[in-house]
């Protein structure tokens, strides 16, 4: 899912491509080997050549996987951007790469099951047991996968670490094997057991069928629902989102141990069915209400916990909200191979056709779930359509089950409707986004595939957020959202065609049209974020939407670039959370190299960092990857902000210097054709903000105070760091542990004075005077860096009350950019 999401990039369809075609493989392998397993003899060594199947094909993924690499580039060109026959292509190629060896893991069920069941009575009893240990070890492999492999092995040693498990399995299997005494046949033994209400007729085979497909479809997609439920409440990292599908794993597991338990109690399988069925379309229905109960009406899960505590916060919440359902819903297809025991004369072609439509409503459900229901019902009612499933085949199986065909079932059926019904209701006036009403107003909430957006009115300024606590932006702009824009396009000399990797509220992106810009390209992964800006924000946008040099996209930046030859002046990374999933693949040495590849020969890139969401390690690393990329590489303000403090680390195609003369003419349009007093952050200095500083001193010298320095002239600073990769995420892993670190006061994010250190030690060890991108301007120019930096220690020691330093760093500033003032 990993590989392929670089691939294909992060979008939902490419995801649900990926899944659905791993789904589809396990179908087809369980139909297949299921019915097969009877021609063969020694079903252990079948099971062995399975497992073996599992390991060469999967060691064939990364050849496939280096060949689509290759082609990626012209399929995407000729199909075009956020295509359906791009997507088309996706999904042939994720047959391609997923389909063998899903195909071969989807028969080590049916087989296994076929090989431990001799007598068909007992197969519920076995396979219950067998599907629970199964899962059992899905959820450590999805922990082990979320929490540790990756960052101890890379993707690639963990992938080849499983596929050795998975020889280990095989050899140990064709080791059994050949223990084996005599041939195993194929025959079972059909002698009855004690249960009464298991008789072909009691019951048509095709409603086993219903309730398999049934099954899946509402598992799966209740695990695509609860995700997206405590997305509202989680950081949303890599590791979250493990935790959640470690608790689901957890319950289907624990459901069908307990079918195991309790078929061996009670006799009428049926009367398990019919109660498991009803307590799972109550539960299910009771979450909407008790997460929000647990979470105190949307409140952010953790609080001020360090990472321990905090994983131990989601793993209590969601087990109190989703282990109950999870684990009633998680009985319904063992207890289904228990009903089919008196078809079950071949039980491997049994249980391989009841799980190959267990799986085809599993790839149904996670696709209505996460394409349709959100954007059609929104979350609650999504819900609340899971659960009218189950309270409906609850009345089908009272109608159809001869021994359920009573008035009381009737009753109690009819009255679980009726309190599905009642909760659904209930769970519409349940909020979806969390409004702190003391300081906010909701204007417009949008549910889609992506993620809950919102506007917010926060004091007068319109914010944009999706799920609830990740903000992209906001407007009024204070300023900093314009200068992302602003310092690249006066730094290039001709910036013709201009890339946006993330749009947000498009207040960055917008003001590329303040300039004489032939192109500007947007990539943005969140439709209802473009949705949400379009209606609320454009008239702050320059023309965004109307200008027709603008073209925005749907789609995965990083992805975008990859596939497409168009090459640009600058491309411009929008403001990313670090520890949010999927953004740590926008700080690696892959993707910054791509980028470089799609730059003109005097291009630039800009990653801007929120110094307030980072720790000094993770800045170290991204600079320290960027260093391994980019030929030269310079670091800029985007403004004198402290704690909120935001920094463009800017790559260049070239190792120029400044171009002194295109830079004052870029200065010079800029100034004379639009006002920045009011967008620009007011320089606290004895003047009234940005328009008297142009005025007191020549152009370039005003601009190069947002300079902060050299750092391919000062790497030596930032040897000891990692290179964050596609295959070592450094970023992805370690970013989440930050945040919970800071959240519990152990450790700072990189601004204040632990940033104006490294600030300090940068123009220490590369000076203004002596700085090789310099070199064309004047010293007065290239001593207004030094007056920066003053500026920037100026605001800090505001902030952090050392009086006794303030005036002194003022009068440094002044002395330099201002000595008549």
């Amino acid at each position: 899912m990993k590989e392929l999401g670089l691939l294909f990039g992060n979008t939902v369809h490419a995801a649900a491509t990926t899944l659905s075609t791993f789904f589809f493989g396990l179908m087809a392998g369980s139909y297949f080997f299921g019915k097969a397993i009877k021609n063969y003899q020694n079903h252990i060594k079948v099971y062995a050549l399975l497992e073996l199947g599992i390991a060469l094909t999967a060691l064939f993924y990364f050849l496939l996987l280096t060949f689509f690499h290759a082609i990626y580039q012209s399929v995407f060109s000729l199909f075009g951007a956020g295509s359906m026959g791009l997507l088309l292509v996706k999904f042939c190629m994720a047959v391609v790469i997923l389909s063998p060896a899903a195909f071969f893991m989807g028969g080590t069920f049916p087989v296994m099951s076929h090989y431990l069941v001799k007598n068909k009575y007992q197969q519920g009893k076995i396979t219950s047991a067998l599907y629970a240990t199964n899962t059992l070890g899905a959820m450590v492999g999805a922990f082990l996968a979320g929490f540790y492999l990756p960052v101890l092995f890379g993707f690639n040693g963990s992938y080849v670490f499983a596929v050795c498990i998975t020889l280990l399995v095989a050899a140990i299997a064709w080791y059994l094997a050949r223990l084996e005494p005599l041939p195993v046949t194929s025959s079972v033994s059909d002698t009855q057991q004690t249960t009464t209400d298991i008789q072909v007729g009691s019951y048509p085979y095709t409603l086993l069928i219903l309730i398999s497909f049934l099954s899946g479809f509402c598992t799966i997609g209740l695990e695509v629902i609860w995700t997206r439920m405590f997305a509202q409440v989680l950081q949303n990292s890599v590791y979250t989102f493990s935790m959640i599908l470690v608790i689901f794993l957890l319950a289907i597991s624990l459901g069908a141990w307990l079918t195991h338990i309790m078929i061996r109690i009670f006799k009428s399988p049926t009367v398990l069915l019919y109660f498991c069925i009803l307590l799972s379309a109550l539960t299910v229905m009771s979450t909407p209400t008790l997460f929000m109960s647990m979470t105190n009406n949307l409140t952010y899960i953790g609080g001020d916990e360090s990472w321990l505590g905090y994983v131990v916060a989601i793993f209590t919440t969601g087990a109190a909200v989703i282990l109950l359902p999870g684990v009633l819903t998680g009985t319904l297809f063992p207890l289904v191979l228990k009903l089919a025991e008196p078809y079950s004369d071949n039980v491997g072609k049994t249980v391989g056709q009841l799980t190959a439509v267990n799986t085809l409503g599993a790839i149904l459900g996670s696709v209505i779930a996460g394409f349709i229901l959100f954007g059609a019902l929104g979350l609650w009612n999504s819900i609340g359509f899971f659960a009218a499933v189950y309270a409906a085949l609850l009345l089908l199986i009272t109608v159809k089950i001869k021994t359920l065909n009573k008035v009381y079932t009737y009753v109690v059926s009819l009255l679980a409707i009726v309190s599905v019904v009642y909760l659904v209701q209930q769970s519409e006036k349940l909020p979806v986004v969390f409004v702190d009403e003391a300081k906010e107003k909701l204007v417009e909430v949008w549910e889609g595939n992506y993620g809950t957006t919102a506007v917010i009115n926060r004091g007068g300024t319109l914010k944009l957020k999706v799920n609830n606590y990740y903000t992209l932006g906001g407007v009024p702009s204070s300023g900093f959202e314009e200068r992302q824009t602003q310092i690249p396009v006066l730094l290039h000399p001709e910036p013709d065609k201009v890339f946006y990797l993330g749009m947000g509220a498009g207040v960055t992106a917008g003001a590329s049209l303040l300039y004489p810009v032939k192109e500007v390209l947007v990539a943005e992964l969140v439709p209802e974020a473009i949705l949400a800006a379009r209606k609320h924000f454009a008239k702050f946008l320059y023309g965004l939407f109307d200008d027709e040099r603008v073209s925005i996209f749907v789609e995965d930046g990083r992805n975008f670039l990859s596939g497409t030859k168009n090459n640009y002046d600058l491309i411009i990374s929008d403001l990313f959370i670090p520890w949010k999933a999927g953004s740590g693949t926008l700080y690696t040495k892959e993707h910054y190299q791509t980028v470089l590849d799609r730059l003109e020969a005097d291009g630039l890139f800009v990653q801007w960092m929120p110094m307030y969401q980072v720790s000094e390690q993770e800045f170290g690393i991204v600079v320290r990857t960027m260093l391994e990329v980019f030929p030269q590489v310079t670091l800029w303000r985007g403004g004198f902000m402290t704690d909120q403090a935001i920094l463009g680390i800017v790559g260049h195609k070239n190792t120029e210097a400044i171009n002194k003369d295109q830079l004052e003419e870029s200065l010079q349009y800029e100034f004379n054709k639009f006002d920045y007093s009011n967008i620009v952050y007011p320089i606290e200095a004895g003047m009234t903000g940005y328009n008297q500083f142009r005025e007191e001193v020549d152009s370039i010298s005003s601009f190069m105070i947002y300079y902060a320095g050299n750092l391919s002239q000062t790497a030596a600073l930032f040897n000891d760091y990692g290179i964050n990769t596609d295959n070592y995420p450094l970023i992805e892993y370690q970013a989440p542990k930050s945040h919970r670190a800071e959240k519990a006061k152990l450790k700072n994010w990189f601004v204040n004075d632990e940033l104006i250190d490294l600030l300090n030690k940068i123009h220490e060890m590369s000076p203004p005077e002596s700085d090789p991108y310099l070199a064309n301007l004047t010293p007065d120019q290239r001593r207004h860096v030094t007056a920066g930096l003053f500026l920037h220690e100026y605001e800090v020691m505001k902030l952090t009350g050392k009086r006794e330093l303030i005036e002194e760093k003022l009068e440094a500033f002044r002395s330099i950019a201002l000595p008549d003032l």
